[in-house]
């Protein structure tokens, strides 16, 4: 599970530089995303976030170097960051059908669906459910549901996740004032400046739902993908966090094998890899030659 919580080391240049969160009505719900443009007519990459995170927080670094190449869109998953719980319950299956209707609404072609950690899972279901509507598939910090993996997510029960989360959410409503109160003393007229890093990567987590991150969590636990893998039709890469405690590098490269055609790329980190610029890179990298690929089968 991604854990990329408020943090004060998080670099400023990074989490103050976000595309802005814009909202979508589908159907009876809104969707919320960031958007990042590309390249006239380029292929979108659609990022999918994992738990504990949003779509900011999970994606920071990647936005700038993904958009010299694509067009870059990453929903906040249901009850996550700045998208509303609106559902009695959370499911993996129905992120992928938000996903899908963002898709839809927005009409996006030639679409590469990247999922990290629990966003890895909803990037199965999306593959299997609506594999019509996307053209590549990236998965990364994740696998099919291991019996390893299995085991580290019993250690945390969703009871003990949710009351986390509203601890966490507490102790940030707490720290909001003495932060008002340094940047007041900041300066005259501080109060208009932009918010810092500390600040937004606050409002950031603030957003969560806890009862949606409990049901996140008990998803989670539950998900076996191995079964179905082989009725994923489209292209796909796997980047695989070689030193990942949670999704052992070896289960990693299983699912990768179920997966026909799938291709293997790595990157030297473990689960919460994402936070390391490094990582977009190896992303984008990735992200290019399935791009690549794309365009050579569509011949």
């Amino acid at each position: 599970m991604n854990r990329e919580a408020v943090s004060s080391d998080i670099p400023a240049a990074s989490i103050l530089d976000l595309p802005p969160l814009a909202t979508v009505r589908v159907l009876d719900a809104e969707i919320c995303y960031r958007e990042a443009s590309g390249p006239a007519n380029a292929p979108v990459v659609l990022l999918v976030h994992g738990i504990l995170a949003t779509s900011g927080l999970n994606w920071m670094h990647a936005f700038a170097p993904l958009s010299r190449h694509f067009r870059v869109i990453a929903p906040d998953l249901c009850g996550h960051g700045g998208d509303r719980f609106h559902r009695r319950r959370f499911t993996l299956e129905d992120c992928a059908d938000d996903i899908a209707a963002l898709i839809a609404v927005l009409g996006l072609k030639r679409v590469i669906v990247v999922g990290y950690s629990m966003g890895g899972m909803v990037a199965q279901y999306v593959a299997r459910r609506h594999g019509g509507l996307i053209s590549g598939l990236v998965l990364s910090g994740v696998d099919w549901g291991s019996p390893q993996y299995g085991r580290a997510t019993q250690l945390v029960g969703p009871a003990v996740m949710e009351a986390a989360v509203r601890l966490v959410h507490l102790q940030v409503c707490l720290l909001r004032a003495p932060v008002a109160l340094l940047q007041r003393l900041g300066g005259a007229g501080s109060g208009r400046r932009e918010p810092g890093p500390l600040r937004v990567s606050m409002g950031e987590f603030t957003g969560h739902n806890p009862r949606a991150i409990g049901g996140a969590v008990r998803s989670t636990m539950r998900f076996r993908s191995l079964e179905w893998l082989h009725e994923i039709r489209v292209p796909t890469t796997v980047l695989v966090t070689l030193r990942d405690r949670l999704f052992p590098q070896a289960e990693q490269r299983r699912m990768a094998a179920a997966i026909d055609g799938a291709r293997v790329s790595e990157f030297d980190g473990g689960h919460v890899a994402v936070r390391e610029p490094a990582y977009a890179t190896a992303l984008l990298e990735a992200c290019r030659e399935l791009s690549a690929r794309m365009a050579r089968s569509a011949r």
